[in-house]
């Protein structure tokens, strides 16, 4: 990886930093929407994200069945598509956080 750093004028500094912090509340808004429908999945099926994921992969390597209630099949593929969303968008505002650390930083 190879990391470029720009001296900016004190206005575009401030101009950029408003962008990357306007940035961060959507997306922090749109996890917080994410995870809100993923915690509807987990309470109706009793299950982590995380679990499902594991029997998910475990299901695909043994090539079985999910043990989970029969016609859920939308409701899993929808719920672990929100959740692999979900966590790519923590990454996304996690890299943003550091990006306004180190703007501000310099």
């Amino acid at each position: 990886m190879v990391e470029v750093t720009l001296k900016l004028p004190g206005d575009a500094r401030k101009k950029v930093l408003k962008a990357l912090r306007e940035e961060l509340a959507e997306l922090e808004g749109k996890a917080s929407r994410l995870r809100n429908e993923i915690r509807a999945y987990e309470e109706k099926y009793g299950l982590d994200s995380r679990e499902l994921v594991r029997l998910w992969d475990e299901a695909l390597e043994h090539k079985r069945a999910l043990p989970l209630p029969e016609g859920a099949d939308l409701d899993l593929i929808e719920w672990r598509s929100l959740y692999e969303i979900y966590e790519a968008l923590l990454n996304d505002i996690e890299e943003l956080k550091e990006s306004i650390r180190r703007l501000c930083e310099s």
